[in-house]
Formats: structure tokens, sequence, C-alpha cells
């Protein structure tokens, strides 16, 4: 993600929530703490205060050359190894964009569209990156509006054209939700339509799971596992949600539920990085912080991930396995609910010791005065926005 804004990318890096989120017990780590960032230097961004990799660009719905600005966001990029978004809900200056473009019955917008998708794998090739993820704000409002299953036909074809783009390095990444912004039928609704597109497409598409694109009490552990079970997990969008696609701070509502969804993660060893053997899936923050300050939310909502991931490694899996089989009920849920009853901030701050950083990223930040350096900084100035 590019200015610090509602995208974030939590995967293990010199922080490891991931392969291994905390020292053994009684370890001491030598290393000082790093002190915090100050003006002048470089900027206490959430990434530089949770050891997290970077984050990845959103690209918007009209023409974005590959210039020296995404280059330089394509060594960033590098660095986490990750990808693009691209979005189609921006508007495009001087155009009206039509509703449904992948799946519009006129072929020349969904040709259009697929156009831009080949704009977007030539800024991967530019920058180095390797995953373009795709969520449809496509759909309907009212029953017979369209015809349902020519609209799936319409949608296949389109995703065959884009990844037919792809380099064999490249991912095509595919969203669901539910509803929003139709409210009929949304033409990818749930995961299970995303993956019988991805399954139809070949090994280098897989699904993206936003926590908040389900229905009321969604199992959503569930859904991870059975998508690790056939490979075909790509990414998260953390956030969290009471009513719809709330977009709150990961962890913020349910503790727990973030904890079963890293403890499956665990449990099919899919911790790792793409390319070095394991299923190298991508974990993301999609948060609109609103209320709170962005970055300070940010570095909560990763620190919540971290906290999450390493509740789920201290989960005694010999304790765990054996109970499921000799049907101890209690014994099993034990198993789990002793590790997430664990404070495991100790922890985490001797690891982010060891690895030269602040092992409170939250006081580091506070500390640095960054926060203030921006609004002085802004006073006066132009809102960003796509067209700036």
């Amino acid at each position: 993600m590019p200015a610090p804004s509602t995208r974030c990318a939590p995967r293990p890096s010199s922080c490891r929530p991931g392969r291994s989120a905390t020292p053994a017990p009684g370890s001491r780590s030598s290393a000082p703490p790093a002190s915090p960032a100050t003006p002048g230097r470089r900027s206490p961004t959430p990434p530089r205060c949770t050891g997290t990799p970077a984050s990845p660009p959103r690209l918007p719905a009209h023409p974005v050359g590959p210039g020296r600005g995404l280059r330089r966001t394509g060594r960033l990029r590098r660095r986490a190894g990750r990808g693009h978004r691209r979005d189609q809900l921006q508007p495009v200056p001087g155009r009206r964009v039509p509703a449904g473009l992948l799946t519009h019955a006129d072929r020349a917008v969904r040709d259009r569209a697929i156009a831009h998708h080949a704009e977007c794998v030539e800024v991967m090739r530019a920058t180095g990156s390797t995953d373009l993820k795709l969520w449809l704000p496509d759909g309907t409002n009212y029953a017979g509006q369209d015809d349902l299953r020519a609209r799936q036909d319409r949608l296949a074809d389109s995703l065959q054209q884009i990844y037919a783009l792809l380099d064999p390095e490249h991912r095509l990444l595919v969203e669901y939700k539910i509803y929003e912004p139709y409210f009929y039928a949304m033409d990818i609704p749930d995961w299970g339509t995303s993956l019988v597109h991805c399954l139809a497409l070949g090994d280098q598409a897989q699904v993206v799971l936003d926590t908040g694109h389900h229905a009321p009490s969604t199992n959503i552990e569930f859904i991870v596992m059975q998508l690790l079970r056939v490979g075909r997990l790509g990414a998260f969008d953390f956030n969290s949600r009471n009513y719809g696609d709330d977009d709150l701070i990961v962890g913020a509502a349910d503790p727990f539920q973030l904890f079963r969804i890293m403890n499956e993660i665990v449990e099919a060893d899919a911790l790792g990085r793409a390319g070095d053997g394991t299923a190298g899936v991508n974990f993301m923050l999609d948060q609109c912080h609103n209320i709170e300050p962005k970055i300070p939310g940010q570095i909560r909502s990763v620190t919540n991930v971290q906290e999450a991931t390493a509740k789920a490694l201290l989960v005694d899996r010999d304790a765990l396995h054996t109970a499921q089989q000799a049907g101890d009920v209690l014994g099993a849920h034990a198993a789990l609910t002793d590790a997430f009853a664990t404070d495991v901030r100790p922890l985490l701050a001797e690891l982010r010791e060891s690895a030269g950083l602040h092992p409170d990223p939250n006081a580091a930040y506070a500390a640095s005065g960054h926060q203030d350096q921006l609004a002085a900084d802004r006073v006066g100035g132009t809102q960003a926005s796509w067209g700036a």
C-alpha cells in the first residue's frame, strides 16, 4: 500500500508471527531495541514499526503507466514479494463506467475492461510484482434484471482472457463478496463461486478471502481449511465486522475468531512465502480507519495478527490431536483455549528486540512525533485522490 492507507501486509518478516512467532521460553535477546524514528530519518511506517513487509499498490480503473514512481513501488513490493490490486470501483476520468465491466452484455465494454487488466500486467512486469488481485463490483439489484447464467458465462470468458496474460510466476487472486454494491446477486458472491472460476482457470488462479465479506455467523475458519485443503487459498484481506463489511481493525470485534483462523493456517503449515515450497498465502489488511488515526490503526491491526499467530503457534498439537482421536471434546477444546488465553506480548517484544526493533511498535510510533509532523506538513495542502 502506498501512503498509509487501508492496505497493509502483516506477513511474517523480521517480526515473524509466521515461521516462529515467539522465541524459546526464557530466552533473552542481546540486541538493543531500535530507537523510534525521528523527523529527517526514515518514516516510522507500520512495516518499519512492526517488522512486516511493505504494502501492495491499488491501481485505479484508468491507465497508469509504469513510470518512475511505479518502479520505486515495485522495489518496495519485491521486498514484500506480492502484488497489485485492480480496483474497478474508482471512476474513470472523463468516462462513464457501465455496471458489470467483465460481465457486461456489450463485448466492447468487456474488451475495454480486459485491456485495462493487460495494462495492470504490464505494470506488474515493470515493477517485479507477482500477484494480480481482482475484486469485481459486478452484479444486479433486481430479479430478472439480467440472465444470471449468461453473466457467469461472460465472466468466465473474461477471466480466461485475463489469465492468459499472466507470466508463469504470476498469480490471479479472485476475491468474493456476498453483497454490495449490488444487493440481489453479486457475480462472485461467495468462496464457492470464486473457487469454481479458479479451478476452471488453472493453478495460477487462487481465492482471496476477505473476513468481512460473509453472511453473519459464517464459520470462516472452515472456509480457510477447505481452500487450504485444495491448495487454492491465495490471500487474506483481514478486517473486523459487527454488522456488514465494516472494515474495522482486525481482531477488534472477535479476537477469538482471528485466532481460530490463524490456527487453521498453522495446522496446515501455510505460513510460508510463495516460492519456498509452501502455500504462500498473502496476508493483507483491508480496513477503513474513519475515526482513529490511520497509521496507529494499522500498527494495532498488525500486532493483533501477530499476537493471534503467536498464540496459534503455541497450541499443543500433540495434545490436541490425541484428544480429537479419543473423542475428548473438552480436552481438545482446552488445547485451543489454553493457547488463546496465553499473553504472548512479552515474547513478541523479545522477538522484536532480537530483530533490532523497538519492543512496542505503538509506543515507538507515538514517540516518533511522525503523526504531528504529517499534520503540520499537510496544512494548506491539496487533498490527494486518483485524479491528483
